[in-house]
């Protein structure tokens, strides 16, 4: 699915924003992205050591310090008193959004907001004193209540007028990605489009999966800041097959420590098969890279400007 009403070179963020200040972070969300404004997050979990799962548990779970414990061999583990609370949630519980969306935010045609992925989360957090992807009742329950998540979230969005595209936040969609959660991100995916959204997959692993353009994304988001990077992904016969479907590229090719620069990104897509090339000019996001939550206000600031110039590279280019 081509984002048709996006052109190419458009800028959105990927979630996190430093601090806490949601009423700031509105503002800038907004003033960055004015083309598709993103739903902001904090990190405060991981800077108190709660690790990233911790948050995304923390976005999933609100009296999640009640469930979980970070030991520092173990990582993070659901307590042995709260499995069966854990697993009640997980099979009852009906998720409920209480965020107080900027009516700014939703007077906007096309939105962006992100969820957290099943992958990540069973291959991190433990179970019975294993990872809890190793149960798949359990899993099964996971899976089932992400996708009550990503539906209620959709149609929140949805019914104030909008067209969510939801990314699906995946650290673990990697070469170490495993069977079980295969299917159980397949089914997340279809969900979001089922509702009404548009689905994505960000990761920010060192390299993609087999096959990543077999998933039923209509965004793929991965982190681009070094040249090698950029061209390891899209010179692949994935990225070929992904274009041909209709498949939209989001570069993370900004950080605050190395970004592409305007030279970096023509000369590595004058290396590019036509058809990926041409999805890049006409559809592809550019976005900061992971980690902009745990940075100043000044650095986020900075990295967006970044952003904007490398998508004016893009969007000015006639040929390369």
């Amino acid at each position: 699915m081509n984002l048709g009403w996006l052109s190419g070179g458009t800028v959105t963020g990927i979630g996190s924003l430093p601090g806490n200040d949601a009423e700031r972070a509105w503002e800038a969300s907004l003033r960055w992205c004015p083309l598709l404004p993103f739903e902001p997050t904090f990190v405060e979990p991981l800077v108190r050591g709660r690790g990233r799962v911790g948050w995304m548990l923390t976005e999933l779970f609100p009296d999640s310090a009640e469930l979980f414990e970070e030991f520092p061999e173990q990582g993070l583990i659901v307590r042995r008193e709260a499995e069966t609370r854990f697993a009640e949630l997980l099979a009852d519980h009906t998720p409920e959004f209480s965020h107080n969306y900027s009516p700014q935010f939703l007077a906007h045609r096309i939105v962006k907001s992100q969820l957290a992925g099943p992958l990540t989360i069973a291959t991190c957090l433990r179970f019975q004193g294993s990872l809890l992807i190793e149960h798949p009742s359990v899993f099964a329950l996971l899976s089932s209540y992400l996708q009550r998540v990503a539906r209620t979230l959709v149609t929140a969005l949805s019914a104030k007028g909008a067209v969510p595209v939801v990314f699906v936040d995946e650290p673990m969609f990697s070469p170490e990605l495993r069977d079980p959660g295969v299917d159980a991100l397949d089914a997340l995916l279809l969900i979001i489009q089922e509702s009404g959204g548009v689905p994505g997959v960000h990761s920010c692993a060192e390299a993609l999966p087999p096959s990543w353009d077999r998933r039923p994304a209509s965004i793929i988001s991965f982190d681009a800041t070094t040249p090698l990077r950029f061209r390891e992904v899209l010179e692949s016969p994935e990225a070929a097959r992904f274009a041909e479907r209709g498949g939209t590229f989001a570069l993370g090719a900004v950080s605050p420590v190395r970004s592409l620069d305007r030279k970096e990104l023509l000369s590595g897509m004058a290396r590019l098969d036509a058809k990926v090339r041409t999805s890049i000019f006409e559809h592809s996001l550019i976005t900061p890279s992971c980690g902009l939550g745990l940075t100043s206000w000044s650095t986020a600031e900075e990295t967006f400007a970044s952003a904007f110039a490398l998508a004016g590279a893009l969007t000015s280019a006639e040929h390369v």
